[in-house]
């Protein structure tokens, strides 16, 4: 029973040591790391780091605020680690926000890197660097021409084959330009193949290096490198003639997040109807109705698409109006109807 007894005590008071321990420990700062090409000195970038001060949370004794401020009103909030990080220059600059009760607000105190993150950052500064000069995208000819009876085409006439038009409508065929984007980011990427690093769209330039896994975030939204995400194919070729180069055809992609994981790269991206054109139009207003055609090129192709994808449907007007049948342009090509107007909000008569 004694035993017992001194087992107890000895496992309270050793209890006891551990939490005193713990309670003396002291508490590891959150942090954040932004890029801040406007930090060009100390007293610009000690400002900046202020405008992420934690919030502060005051225990108001009628839980709202009131005047005059009470005497003994406690306020409360978290400590922050900031870096900001010059992808211009390369300086860094590294504060701990500390939140000082009796005055209620943060303080500034400048704080040591460790030389681990400080080559950390120092990598997202040369991706950074890399992709302000990184060009992702390609301008294509036509592949040929496609002649009677063959996909896209219902009579004598030639259309082009390997444009815009056809790589919207044949998925597989976009898979080139996906593994141009793919080399071409890895190529950024890959000299950095002994380090895990990645560039996210919406949250920035991720280093990791022995125990520091380093993410610096944009200093803007959208990202002020956003035109690197968006890559664009043009094409020399299409269906209709180009009235301009504003109205050229372009498939475009949007790149979400690219990495090198293990030795491995790894790239997500998706392709953006709303951002490409073809055969002169919006890709996202020709597929859904609400553009007007008129090439018989276009025309034939969109109803070889529409029969081997009976899942979509072209709806006149757009989304909500009665579906749209294609006409058989086959015997009307040949004589003065051949241009008869195909405008997605009736049929052709």
């Amino acid at each position: 029973m004694l035993y017992l007894k001194l087992v107890r005590w000895l496992s309270n008071r050793l209890i006891g040591v551990f939490l005193a321990l713990l309670a003396s420990m002291p508490i590891q700062a959150t942090q954040i790391s932004r890029f801040c090409p406007e930090c060009v000195d100390e007293t610009g970038a000690r400002q900046k780091a202020t405008t992420f001060a934690p919030p502060v949370q005051c225990d108001w004794p009628n839980a709202r605020p009131e005047l005059p401020i009470p005497d003994d009103l406690v306020c409360h909030s978290s400590d922050l680690d900031v870096l900001l990080v010059n992808p211009l220059t390369g300086d860094l600059f590294a504060y701990r926000l500390l939140f000082e009760p009796q005055l209620n607000r943060h303080l500034v105190q400048t704080r040591v890197i460790s030389p681990d993150e400080q080559e950390a950052a120092g990598i997202t500064v040369e991706i950074y660097r890399e992709l302000m000069v990184a060009d992702f995208g390609g301008t294509t000819g036509a592949q040929g021409v496609i002649q009677t009876r063959t996909p896209g085409t219902r009579n004598s006439t030639e259309c082009p084959s390997g444009t815009a038009l056809d790589h919207v409508l044949n998925p597989e065929l976009r898979q080139w330009m996906i593994d141009e984007l793919r080399t071409k980011w890895n190529e950024v990427l890959g000299p950095f193949n002994a380090r895990e690093v990645g560039v996210t769209r919406n949250v920035g330039i991720s280093a990791s290096l022995g125990p520091v896994s380093l993410s610096v975030g944009w200093s803007s939204s959208p990202a002020p490198l956003d035109d690197v995400f968006v890559a664009g194919f043009g094409f020399d070729s299409s269906e209709v003639e180009r009235e301009s180069d504003l109205n050229s055809d372009v498939i475009t992609f949007i790149i979400h997040d690219a990495r090198l994981v293990d030795h491995r790269f790894v790239m997500d991206e998706d392709f953006s109807p709303e951002l490409s054109r073809a055969a002169g139009r919006s890709v996202d207003r020709l597929l859904s109705g609400q553009t007007v055609i008129d090439n018989p090129c276009v025309i034939d192709k969109l109803a070889d698409y529409a029969e081997s994808n009976p899942e979509l449907d072209f709806r006149v007007g757009g989304p909500g109006g009665s579906r749209f049948d294609f006409p058989d342009t086959s015997a009307r090509r040949t004589g003065p109807s051949a241009k008869c107007l195909v405008e997605l909000s009736g049929p052709c008569g």
